[in-house]
Order: structure tokens, then C-alpha cells, then sequence
């Protein structure tokens, strides 16, 4: 359940490739999917043509588990769709530097290198990640691959129902 969870959230990702911020004004429901207790939402960036994305939801297992489901880059490719490559170019502490390349149906596949930092706080079961876009690091551009230039988002995981399971902000 809690793969299928992170998959629900991968594909939002996915149509997103957004800047999230935690700030709620002007945000749009768009999309509310009761069984999973997801609510998606977006709303414009000035000057933009790109639109954010941002999803809440409360998923089934404790904020540590889903951390560890939503950072386990050897494993990524195994369940996630699309996901045709994902290498971790650099770690230090809780800092990751990670390529991903996505070979998707219909479109061009796209790839992009991303900064990311881990947040762990275990003394109150609160967990998450923060990424951006690195320009500086990971394999050249591939001829016939879109690469990313803007990819900035996170995870927020925080306990839910006693810990029993995550309040989950993408």
C-alpha cells in the first residue's frame, strides 16, 4: 500500500517538475481523491507558462517508514513508473546529489539532476526532503532527452492519528 501511496504522488510529480512553496494563497483544488485522502492543488507562477503542484494526503504507515520509501534511490526503478534510470552522483551526511532519467509513453523522455536534503527530526517523528535543480553536476545532455532546467519541490511528512500514519505535503 505504501509503494502504490508514493506511486500516487510520483505521478503528480511527474506532471509537475514545479517550484513548490509552502505558502496556500491562490492555490486551486483540482483534484480530490477520497479513497486515498489526496487532495491535489495548483496555481499559476507569475511569468511562468509552468503551474505548481501541490498534493496533501494521509497515507497508511508512520512518517519514518514513508521517509524510507521516498528516499530509497537503489530501489526507485523497481516501482516507479516511467523511472528508467535514478544514480546517486554524490552523498555526504544527509545532502544527495541524484540523476534521474524518464522514459515516458507518447512524450520525449526527459532527464534532470537534482540537489537533495534530507530533514530528519526524529525526537518528533518529523521527516521530509528538499531538491533543486543542478546545473553543474551529472551526465551531459542527451541528444533526443529533454533535461530539465527547473525541478524544485519536497516532501513534509508529519505524524498522524498518534503516529500511525503520515500527513503527507508534495
Amino acid at each position: 500500500m505504501m509503494r502504490y501511496t508514493y506511486f500516487l504522488f510520483f505521478e503528480i510529480f511527474l506532471l509537475s517538475f514545479s517550484a513548490f512553496s509552502q505558502t496556500v494563497e491562490n492555490w486551486k483544488l483540482t483534484s480530490e481523491q477520497k479513497e486515498f485522502e489526496l487532495k491535489i492543488y495548483l496555481r499559476e507562477i507569475k511569468d511562468s507558462p509552468i503551474k505548481e503542484v501541490k498534493s496533501i494526503a494521509v497515507i497508511n504507515g508512520a512518517p519514518r517508514s514513508v521517509f524510507h520509501v521516498v528516499t530509497d534511490y537503489p530501489h526507485l526503478t523497481e516501482y516507479m513508473p516511467y523511472l528508467k534510470e535514478n544514480r546517486v552522483l554524490k552523498s555526504l551526511d544527509h545532502h544527495y546529489v541524484i540523476y534521474q532519467y524518464l522514459d515516458f509513453p507518447l512524450v520525449d523522455d526527459r532527464d534532470y539532476v537534482i540537489d537533495v536534503e534530507h530533514i530528519i527530526n526524529e525526537k518528533d517523528n518529523v521527516y521530509g526532503t528538499r531538491w533543486q535543480s543542478n546545473h553543474n553536476q551529472g551526465p551531459k545532455e542527451l541528444d533526443g532527452v529533454i533535461r530539465l532546467k527547473v525541478n524544485r519541490g519536497s516532501w513534509e511528512l508529519h505524524p498522524f492519528e498518534n503516529g500511525r500514519k503520515t500527513h503527507a505535503v508534495y
